[in-house]
C-alpha cells in the first residue's frame, strides 16, 4: 500500500525528497532519502545501509526508481 502510494507521487512528479520523508522509514528519512555521506560500492558488516541497497542503486540512471530493497543498516 504504502509502496504503490510512492510510486504514485514520483510517476506524477512529487519530489523525491518529500516522498521519501513520507513514506520512508529507515534513517535517511528525514533526511529526504538523501545519505549525507559518501557510501562505497562495497559495504562492510555493520554499514549503515545494506549491500543489496548500493548495488540496486548503482544500477539507477537519474531519476529512475529500483524495485523495492532492504535498506536497513546492515
Amino acid at each position: 500500500q504504502k509502496l504503490a502510494a510512492a510510486r504514485k507521487e514520483l510517476a506524477e512528479g512529487k519530489p523525491f525528497a518529500e516522498v521519501a520523508t513520507a513514506h520512508s522509514s529507515d534513517a535517511f528519512a528525514k533526511l529526504g532519502g538523501k545519505v549525507p555521506f559518501p557510501i562505497g560500492v562495497r559495504i562492510g558488516a555493520g554499514g549503515p545501509v545494506s549491500q543489496e541497497a548500493v548495488t540496486a542503486a548503482g544500477k539507477l540512471n537519474e531519476r529512475q526508481v529500483s524495485e523495492p530493497v532492504r535498506l536497513g543498516a546492515t
